[in-house]
């Protein structure tokens, strides 16, 4: 798996928090194609019509979602995980 092509998408829903990790694979830049190694989801809390209305229950949400993705994708998170978030 190569670092330097893998991405990350986030989708924060009012149901729920999904998380994806995919590497992009074939002929860059003609025919790239997506790999998909991790996607994690989490049920989303502290969102009310689409307007955050608790930081730290959405943080959780977010946070779970790419933990699963990451573990998916058998990703380590280094200790002391701060907003930057990697995929090995």
């Amino acid at each position: 798996m190569n670092s330097d092509r893998l991405v990350a998408g986030l989708d924060i829903g009012s149901a729920k928090t999904t998380a994806i990790i995919a590497e992009v694979v074939g002929d860059l830049p003609k025919h790239p194609t997506l790999k998909v190694l991790g996607v994690g989801q989490a049920r989303t809390t502290g969102m009310r019509r689409g307007v955050v209305s608790d930081i730290e229950e959405t943080t959780r949400s977010i946070r779970k979602a790419l933990q699963d993705a990451e573990r998916m994708a058998g990703a380590l998170r280094p200790a002391g995980h701060g907003h930057h978030h990697s995929a090995r």
